[in-house]
């Protein structure tokens, strides 16, 4: 089985039957790894060679459907940085995979996703014009795995520290925040996201993932960077959020690419939170929840 076909066989049981996926999981994920060492086997190590100047690695934080995504595609269109969708990096430096090996498995994810047209879910993450596919003096490598990267420094915070080691260069973390009641209502609509969740237990979930990523965030780390960015400033204005980011990546930008970026976010905000089934008491039982913690106190229901 290729792996398109093996994403779209996931993607397809986690969207029509959540709970038959739960139980095969583990088996997708013990798969993943023998791909991936046969993968690293046969590498071919002149390519090795296009990761000579990358002087810092890059990671997201926080929940899914946050607007990680479009964020990750937008540096990915740098022609200094390289990040992979949904590879899902750290469960491989905890599998044991080497500096070259991890490299290797995000250039192959970012080949992949480029086979594939960029198209994701019914949504297509291309910048023409743009360096997709065809990076120039990489500069910047990393991952867009923020909810998987949020769980594993929930279990162990000290991973990013390791990873910061293992790579021998500092590691920039990307917090990509969104409206609390958007988000939750995003996860809502995914079905493989869901995985038959209540309402009330998605907002349960969602206040876990931040805590696990604020908690990562929050530890001294010499090493690492964290950058804290948000949706809809970036629906607003692209540049105001990368221009921070590409700051802390230790790259510039061009005119021509932050037009290209600007042309690709889709101007208008999305109220998510219309479309699911919230009560008035949950509505404040995120509200109270959200007061707790500064970096999204900016929102409220009514925004």
């Amino acid at each position: 089985m290729t792996a398109s076909r093996e994403f779209d066989l996931e993607f397809l049981l986690k969207q029509r039957v959540p709970r038959a996926w739960a139980a095969m999981e583990p088996l997708f994920q013990a798969r993943r790894l023998r791909q991936a060492r046969r993968s690293c086997q046969v590498r071919d190590r002149d390519q090795d060679r296009l990761f000579d100047r990358v002087q810092r690695a890059c990671l997201f934080v926080g929940q899914p459907r946050s607007g990680h995504s479009v964020l990750g595609a937008l540096l990915n269109a740098h022609r200094n940085i390289l990040i992979s969708h949904n590879l899902d990096v750290l469960h491989y430096l905890r599998a044991g995979f080497e500096r070259e090996e991890l490299f290797h498995l995000i250039l192959e994810r970012e080949r992949w996703l480029g086979k594939r047209g960029r198209r994701i879910g019914g949504y297509v993450y291309d910048l023409p014009g743009q360096w997709l596919g065809y990076h120039d003096e990489l500069r910047v490598i990393g991952d867009k795995r923020a909810g998987s990267t949020s769980q594993h420094l929930s279990a162990d915070p000290d991973l990013l520290k390791r990873f910061a080691d293992r790579l021998g260069m500092p590691v920039i973390v990307i917090h990509h925040l969104r409206n609390p009641w958007d988000n939750i209502s995003s996860l809502w609509t995914r079905a493989d996201i869901r995985r038959g969740r209540s309402m009330p237990e998605l907002v349960r979930w969602y206040f876990e993932m931040l805590e696990g990523a604020l908690a990562a965030a929050a530890r001294p780390q010499e090493s690492v960077c964290v950058v804290r960015t948000y949706h809809e400033d970036m629906v607003r204005d692209p540049s105001m959020v990368l221009s921070p980011v590409l700051d802390a990546l230790g790259v510039s930008s061009s005119p021509e690419y932050l037009d290209a970026c600007r042309r690709f976010v889709h101007p208008g905000i999305r109220r998510t939170r219309d479309t699911a089934p919230w009560t008035d008491r949950l509505i404040e039982q995120v509200d109270e929840r959200r007061r707790m913690f500064p970096p999204i106190a900016r929102y409220s229901w009514d925004d």
